[in-house]
């Protein structure tokens, strides 16, 4: 039998859009009805790619458990399955075992697939018991919700949420950094997983964003002579929410940035040409750039329109190929490329954090390390930053740009990250309060990071 995977979903048209993954057995959907449920993701309440690509592949892995361990399918699944794939997934000597917060990723997504299930009336029964939680609104009210017994409590919140600084240089350092003997191949790509990392860790930008940027909007040289830090603007296409926001980065991170631009990615960009690699992407989008906010797009039919580049989503974005006036293919778009010049999937950093992450534990420090646990790191920070610089004795310290002193440090973050809803960055408070006795030395380190100058 055919294992099962989860593969990406053909888009439709020149700017057709980003559709869920797929889960398949060979070339065909392991199931119609499992396949309809990716489908209607964005509609019910998981909108980013990260998101979708997450519920398929936690559902393929529970739809792979269930046939070839219990023999059965995904809508014959009882409590009793579900009882023997948490203490597969949750067996610290199992190959395949998880952390609690992982388990509970997954075991959202088959709950999402079930209580869909039940409502379309393709089951009578749900394949785990339920119990009420209570759970606090945006508009501070309360509400009870019903969620699976299976969920397991989290005991160290940090541990799941965010890196201390010396946590952080330890995973850039021995877990990115780490010595690959003379592989140059791999070097460069060491340098350029590390000026990734420092990206994130100091703009708190998501994966989608910061993976997604384009060359372009990297700023020039010519501006490092200005300020420490220096503006990213992030049109709404690219952020998850759709609202424009800028992020500031600081000299030497721009400084790394630019060094990966424009000496080591003309590499994998020759090597594009070379090898005609866009003839190996699913629906590339060629592309004529004229300025920040416009570019020009062949249709189907070969005709050049312009469109806004504002609009442009994540997934459209990795997708375009920059071509000279006559037309001729000549590199990605986005900043961040393969070996052979491809556009580096998302998905991709997510392998090269988990392996960074291994090597810290060979090496006696066990981290659990993803792009968006750097997000998070740069959360906590942030907010001891805001709430600091409103004692005098830090208020020369800390930098200048991050929103009035007069506005309430939550508020200020909530603008920082991107966030809809207030009650999503108050979950930051916590983790922040937990640091007041390290705040000196860490935030000192934090404020270095943000404002640090190349040389």
């Amino acid at each position: 039998m055919q294992d099962i995977r989860v593969r990406k979903r053909r888009a439709g048209g020149t700017l057709g859009q980003q559709l869920p993954p797929e889960i398949v057995r060979g070339e065909a959907a392991v199931d119609l009805h499992v396949d309809r449920f990716l489908l209607l993701l964005p509609i019910l309440g998981a909108s980013s790619p990260q998101s979708q690509r997450a519920y398929a592949h936690d559902l393929a892995v529970w739809i792979r458990y269930l046939e070839q361990a219990c023999g059965t399918s995904v809508w014959q699944a009882r409590e009793e399955h579900l009882r023997g794939f948490r203490e597969v997934r949750r067996n610290p000597l199992s190959s395949s075992a998880v952390l609690a917060p992982t388990w509970n990723r997954q075991l959202v997504a088959i709950e999402k697939l079930y209580n869909w299930a039940l409502e379309e009336k393709l089951i009578t029964e749900l394949p785990y018991r339920l119990k009420q939680k209570l759970i606090h609104l945006p508009d501070r009210r309360s509400a009870i919700v019903e969620q699976s017994t299976a969920r397991e409590g989290v005991r160290d919140a940090r541990e799941t949420l965010y890196l201390t600084l010396n946590e952080y240089k330890f995973f850039r350092d021995v877990g990115l950094g780490r010595s690959h003997g003379t592989d140059f191949k791999r070097s460069r790509n060491v340098a350029r997983n590390l000026v990734f990392a420092d990206l994130l860790v100091t703009t708190g930008l998501r994966l989608q964003e910061g993976g997604a940027l384009f060359a372009e909007e990297i700023p020039q040289r010519a501006a490092f002579d200005g300020p420490n830090q220096l503006p990213i603007r992030l049109p709404a296409g690219l952020t998850k929410g759709g609202v424009e926001r800028t992020v500031r980065v600081s000299q030497s991170v721009l400084h790394r940035l630019r060094n990966y631009i424009e000496i080591e990615r003309p590499h994998a960009v020759s090597k594009f040409r070379a090898r005609k690699k866009w003839m190996d992407m699913e629906h590339p989008i060629f592309c004529r750039s004229q300025t920040l906010k416009h570019m020009e797009i062949k249709s189907d039919e070969g005709q050049w329109r312009q469109i806004a580049t504002r609009h442009l989503r994540p997934g459209e974005r990795m997708r375009m190929i920059l071509c000279n006036q006559d037309g001729d293919p000549q590199e990605p778009a986005i900043v961040w490329l393969t070996e052979t010049g491809l556009p580096l999937e998302l998905n991709s950093w997510e392998v090269a954090f988990r392996r960074a992450a291994d090597r810290c534990n060979q090496a006696g420090a066990v981290m659990h390390v993803h792009p968006h646990k750097l997000r998070h790191t740069f959360a906590v920070h942030m907010l001891l930053m805001l709430r600091a610089r409103l004692e005098m004795e830090w208020r020369e310290v800390v930098p200048k740009g991050y929103g009035s002193i007069t506005e309430e440090p939550l508020r200020t973050l909530q603008r920082l990250l991107g966030h809809a809803s207030i009650s999503t960055t108050e979950r930051y408070a916590g983790p922040a309060n937990e640091m007041l006795d390290v705040l000196p030395e860490d935030l000192v380190r934090f404020v270095n990071l943000l404002t640090e100058t190349h040389t």
